[in-house]
């Protein structure tokens, strides 16, 4: 087998040998009888024109795809030069943009934490700040957990406020942590005042964005984009926290577009708020 190979391959690349060995001689005859003056008459004269279109030819077969092959040679290398710059760029500006997004991210984390500090400052409350450490939301309730507990203060029912307004209660407490409640939960019921008139109703989670409210007396009388706040009923929540406005009138409820946005929650603030609780609401 091994001798089979080697003679396929001396044949081949010999045989390949030959012509390019002619193909060289062809064109060292051709270009003399180009250059050369040897003689005037019509014989050589017409050689040597013969000379000139098979050199002619002989380089356009052979320089062609050298050429050819160059260029492409030429352009893969200044395409896969314009590549690699292309990628450069693209990872400097990652890095410029997650640098870009972190400051963004961190100024709006003070920004929040700031207005809690001073959010509802005409409320007379004792508080406490805390820091949101896990969304527990899942397709059937909506809670936080938060790094207060019972070492700091913290206590069943606390209300829990943002910097816009009202957004649920504790339920869990540990000695560390603490679970809390939101307002959109299917479990949660706030009683609430409407509008500058004080129409009552009761805020119900819907685990959806926007909670609704039931039980409204003066249903007809109320429009969209009525105020709504927390009624103090209950006893949980202090009166005239801020919830939200009404966006939409159903058959028999009205919808409520949440002041705060529960999805970005950062940092909430506890209320110190025990006023003969219970837990009807």
């Amino acid at each position: 087998m091994r001798t089979f190979k080697n003679s396929f391959f001396q044949s081949f690349f010999g045989s390949q040998l030959k012509i390019i060995i002619f193909t060289l001689i062809l064109i060292l005859v051709s270009s003399l009888f180009i250059v050369t003056k040897i003689d005037k008459s019509p014989i050589f004269k017409s050689i040597r024109s013969s000379s000139i279109s098979i050199v002619y030819y002989i380089s356009s077969v052979v320089v062609s795809p050298a050429k050819f092959v160059v260029d492409g040679v030429s352009k893969i290398i200044e395409i896969r030069s314009v590549y690699k710059d292309n990628e450069q760029y693209k990872k400097e500006r990652l890095i410029e943009s997650k640098s870009f997004q972190e400051l963004v991210s961190l100024k709006l984390k003070i920004v929040e934490y700031e207005r809690l500090l001073n959010l509802n400052e005409d409320l007379d409350y004792d508080f406490i700040t805390s820091r949101v450490i896990a969304d527990l939301s899942k397709k059937y309730f909506s809670s936080i957990l938060v790094d207060v507990g019972k070492k700091d203060g913290v206590f069943e029912n606390m209300p829990i406020t943002g910097p816009n307004g009202l957004l649920g209660k504790i339920t869990d407490i540990d000695q560390s942590i603490s679970r809390g409640m939101l307002v959109t939960d299917v479990s949660s019921r706030i009683a609430v005042s409407i509008s500058e008139e004080s129409f009552q109703g009761i805020l119900i989670g819907q685990n959806q964005r926007n909670p609704r409210i039931d039980f409204v007396k003066e249903f007809s009388q109320v429009i969209i984009g009525d105020l709504v706040t927390t009624s103090g009923k209950g006893g949980i929540f202090p009166p005239y926290i801020f919830v939200g406005q009404v966006v939409k009138k159903g058959k028999d409820y009205l919808e409520v577009e949440l002041f705060e946005d529960i999805d970005y929650l950062t940092h909430i603030r506890l209320l110190n708020f025990n006023n003969n609780i219970s837990n009807d609401f």
